[in-house]
């Protein structure tokens, strides 16, 4: 971070041109709207097959209180979260240096402005892995 942005090699000029000027055309949109939403029901169909089996008495997933104090929920809220950001981090990490981790990853790059969309517009099977 120091490297590239905190010591004063930043200038108005660099900035200025750090996002493509341009707005997309509408099919680039409509292909990153296309592309999120693909990745969107990869990502959720796991988990929501988890619960959905649970309920059926055939998984494990775990939903509700449980009988468990507000404190033990929190600190499962804490855990997770860093666990999951950290999965992500090193993840997306992966898919910009391995090769056959970047065919699958580059997909979200095509879309040069930064958008909602884009943010989230990943091939199904990344979002699978994530799920």
């Amino acid at each position: 971070f120091y490297y590239y942005y905190a010591r004063s090699n930043v200038t108005y000029e660099k900035w200025m041109y750090k996002s493509n000027p341009k707005f997309p055309s509408p099919e680039k949109v409509r292909d990153e709207i296309v592309q999120m939403l693909k990745g969107m029901l990869c990502a959720s169909f796991f988990p929501a097959l988890s619960l959905e089996l649970a309920k059926n008495g055939i998984g494990n997933a775990f939903c509700g209180w449980g009988g468990r104090p507000l404190s033990y929920h929190i600190g499962v809220l804490a855990f997770s979260w860093i666990i999951s950001d950290f999965f992500e981090f090193f993840y997306h990490r992966l898919g910009h240096i391995d090769f056959k981790f970047w065919n699958h990853h580059r997909h979200h790059h095509v879309f040069h402005n930064p958008s909602p969309f884009s943010v989230i517009a990943d091939e199904p099977i990344d979002q699978l892995i994530r799920s």
